[in-house]
């Protein structure tokens, strides 16, 4: 089957989005598909013709790409206007000559298409208080008409109240061989913290580590993710209070695999979680994780593959991440649950699902 991959807006964009984008088109071809990704734009690379070259340096896949836009770009924020008209008219055209059976969109996006149709919800960043009514009707009405897919159960019930849409559920694909797992006396007293939106909360991070200083626990702080105001505030008040920090922004899918395989542990004490590439990530690497109560609790088991943290006090989060920097008997156990439990998440499986929802289409 002739599958593309659509990408509404920058498939050079490091997110977790595009990972999921490049991961499953990698699985369909290894399954006999022909699955290549169309991406409104990219950044970073000359020309359209070298994405895929970027793409298999970046995340070791194996996908081509092609792009509406002819030249790099970045616009921020994206002109989504221009966006959806660009879907709406190039897009439609492109995906109807190239003859493909299947689409699978990523992002809310105009399309004309008369073969199979896969709509994929990463996550729903509208407050319930808050309700955009414009996104809501918008949405609704563009996938109605689709197979509706969220990456977790918890997505799946928001998806439900927020668009009164129903959903299938397949979870997040990971390219489990590309990463490695160091025992824990070959890692560094360092703990990772990925993302810098103000949602994944960094100066709850940031505020824990000061609690392990307290407790004379020696620890290096990692900051992944994009550079911004926030995050450079919170760092330099950090470094001012005697935090050992460092931040690494913009840096490849490759780099940040090390990081995984470098750390004793990853902290996550996000307000909002869909499902969690970090979180997958990490366990591949076999290194424990200490999350909010936000993140799915498919996803981590308490004091099975990870630590879950009730509440936002940097103390609670403090006395976890002490007990795995301090007890190598319990942070290989929970490494060794994490490693064995991602083995459920091999881009090989995840995409055998899409197959076979592609295959159940009419």
């Amino acid at each position: 089957m002739k599958v593309a991959i659509l990408r509404r807006t920058y498939i050079t964009e490091l997110d977790g989005v595009n990972n999921f984008i490049l991961t499953l088109a990698d699985g369909l071809n290894s399954l006999g598909h022909s699955a290549e990704v169309v991406t409104w734009g990219f950044y970073g690379v000359s020309r359209p013709e070298n994405l895929s070259k970027w793409a298999q340096k970046q995340y070791n896949v194996d996908a081509r790409i092609f792009s509406l836009r002819d030249a790099p770009c970045r616009l921020d924020p994206p002109p989504w206007l221009r966006i959806g008209w660009d879907w709406l008219k190039k897009g439609s055209k492109f995906v109807r000559e190239f003859g493909y059976d299947a689409i699978i969109v990523n992002g809310v996006i105009p399309i004309r298409f008369n073969g199979k149709r896969i709509a994929v919800n990463h996550g729903i960043t509208t407050s319930e208080d808050k309700v955009d009514f414009v996104k809501r009707f918008v949405t609704r009405n563009l996938y109605r008409n689709f197979i509706r897919v969220c990456v977790s159960q918890k997505l799946a019930e928001e998806y439900k109240r927020f668009f009164h849409l129903s959903c299938h559920m397949i979870p997040l694909p990971l390219k489990i061989s590309s990463f490695n797992s160091p025992k824990y006396e070959e890692r560094n007293e360092s703990i990772l913290h990925v993302g810098t939106r103000p949602v994944k909360n960094l100066e709850i991070s940031i505020e824990t580590c000061k609690e392990m200083t307290k407790r004379k626990i020696p620890v290096k702080l990692i900051v992944v993710g994009g550079k911004n105001e926030y995050v450079e505030r919170l760092t330099k008040n950090a470094r001012s209070s005697g935090i050992d920090i460092e931040t690494k922004y913009g840096i490849s899918a490759r780099e940040i695999k090390d990081l995984y395989a470098s750390v004793k542990a990853l902290i996550l004490p996000s307000d909002y979680e869909a499902f969690s590439y970090s979180i997958l990530e990490s366990m591949a690497s076999g290194t424990p994780v200490v999350v909010s109560e936000a993140v799915p609790p498919e996803l981590v088991i308490n004091n099975y593959n990870g630590f879950r943290v009730k509440t936002y006090n940097p103390a609670d989060y403090a006395e976890l991440l002490a007990l795995l920097l301090k007890d190598p008997l319990v942070w290989t156990r929970l490494s060794e649950n994490a490693s064995k439990f991602v083995a459920h998440f091999d881009h090989i499986s995840i995409a055998r699902k899409y197959s076979e929802l592609l295959e159940s289409m009419c």
